[in-house]
Protein backbone atom coordinates (compact mmCIF):
# COMPACT_ATOMS: atom_id res chain seq x y z
CA UNK A 1 0.00 0.00 0.00
CA UNK A 2 0.68 3.57 0.11
CA UNK A 3 3.38 4.95 2.67
CA UNK A 4 1.85 7.24 5.12
CA UNK A 5 3.23 10.82 5.47
CA UNK A 6 3.28 13.73 8.00
CA UNK A 7 -0.67 14.78 8.72
CA UNK A 8 -2.27 11.69 7.56
CA UNK A 9 -5.28 10.72 9.88
CA UNK A 10 -5.65 7.37 10.48
CA UNK A 11 -9.55 6.12 11.78
CA UNK A 12 -9.41 2.29 13.26
CA UNK A 13 -12.43 1.17 12.87
CA UNK A 14 -13.87 -1.84 15.77
CA UNK A 15 -17.18 -3.22 14.15
CA UNK A 16 -18.26 -5.91 17.07
CA UNK A 17 -21.62 -6.85 15.26
CA UNK A 18 -19.18 -8.36 12.44
CA UNK A 19 -15.90 -8.82 14.72
CA UNK A 20 -14.04 -7.33 12.33
CA UNK A 21 -11.47 -4.13 13.00
CA UNK A 22 -10.58 -2.14 9.51
CA UNK A 23 -8.48 1.28 9.30
CA UNK A 24 -9.31 3.94 6.71
CA UNK A 25 -6.80 6.80 6.27
CA UNK A 26 -7.63 10.61 5.70
CA UNK A 27 -11.64 9.26 5.83
CA UNK A 28 -11.09 6.90 2.74
CA UNK A 29 -11.93 3.42 4.14
CA UNK A 30 -8.62 0.87 3.48
CA UNK A 31 -10.66 -2.00 4.17
CA UNK A 32 -10.96 -5.07 6.65
CA UNK A 33 -7.77 -5.83 8.18
CA UNK A 34 -8.55 -7.86 10.83
CA UNK A 35 -11.36 -10.83 11.64
CA UNK A 36 -11.16 -11.40 15.52
CA UNK A 37 -10.75 -14.78 16.67
CA UNK A 38 -13.47 -16.63 18.47
CA UNK A 39 -11.23 -16.15 21.77
CA UNK A 40 -11.21 -12.28 21.34
CA UNK A 41 -14.81 -11.17 20.46
CA UNK A 42 -15.85 -10.77 24.17
CA UNK A 43 -12.88 -9.30 25.19
CA UNK A 44 -12.33 -5.59 25.67
CA UNK A 45 -9.84 -3.88 23.48
CA UNK A 46 -8.05 -1.07 23.64
CA UNK A 47 -6.18 0.90 21.22
CA UNK A 48 -2.30 1.03 20.58
CA UNK A 49 0.32 2.32 18.27
CA UNK A 50 3.47 0.71 18.04
CA UNK A 51 6.32 1.24 15.71
CA UNK A 52 9.60 3.02 15.31
CA UNK A 53 11.23 6.34 13.81
CA UNK A 54 7.85 8.24 13.72
CA UNK A 55 5.66 10.07 16.04
CA UNK A 56 2.10 9.70 16.39
CA UNK A 57 -0.96 11.52 18.34
CA UNK A 58 -4.11 9.60 19.60
CA UNK A 59 -7.33 11.18 20.12
CA UNK A 60 -10.13 9.79 21.67
CA UNK A 61 -12.68 12.30 22.26
CA UNK A 62 -15.30 13.46 20.01
CA UNK A 63 -16.70 14.35 16.68
CA UNK A 64 -13.92 12.29 14.86
CA UNK A 65 -12.47 14.03 12.11
CA UNK A 66 -13.81 11.95 9.21
CA UNK A 67 -16.75 10.48 10.28
CA UNK A 68 -18.00 7.01 9.75
CA UNK A 69 -21.75 6.14 9.11
CA UNK A 70 -22.44 3.60 11.72
CA UNK A 71 -19.05 4.11 14.51
CA UNK A 72 -19.24 6.33 17.49
CA UNK A 73 -15.78 8.20 18.60
CA UNK A 74 -14.63 5.56 22.08
CA UNK A 75 -15.18 8.71 24.64
CA UNK A 76 -19.00 8.19 23.67
CA UNK A 77 -19.22 4.42 23.75
CA UNK A 78 -22.03 3.10 26.45
CA UNK A 79 -20.05 0.64 28.49
CA UNK A 80 -23.51 -0.74 29.78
Amino acid sequence: GEAYVEGDIIGCLLDRDNQTISFCRNGRDLGVAFKLPPDLQRIGLKPHICGKGFMAAARFDGPMEYPVEGYVPICEIDAT
